[in-house]
């Protein structure tokens, strides 16, 4: 389907988003935080500055 305004497709997305559970919305944020995590260690190794951040504990 192509949307009819500019950002018509991300408007689409973020309505699809509102309906997921909430259980599902944390697991997407807590993959997201994962991999940002993944990436400042990539980006301090590289000698980059990394994004401060401290991802949530979620081993409890």
């Amino acid at each position: 389907m192509k949307p009819t305004t500019p950002f018509g497709g991300k408007a689409q997305w973020h309505a699809q988003q509102r309906q997921l559970p909430p259980r599902e919305k944390i697991r997407i944020l807590i993959e997201l935080q994962r991999r940002e995590a993944e990436s400042n260690r990539i980006r301090e190794s590289l000698g980059r500055p990394a994004v401060a951040m401290k991802p949530w504990d979620t081993q409890a």
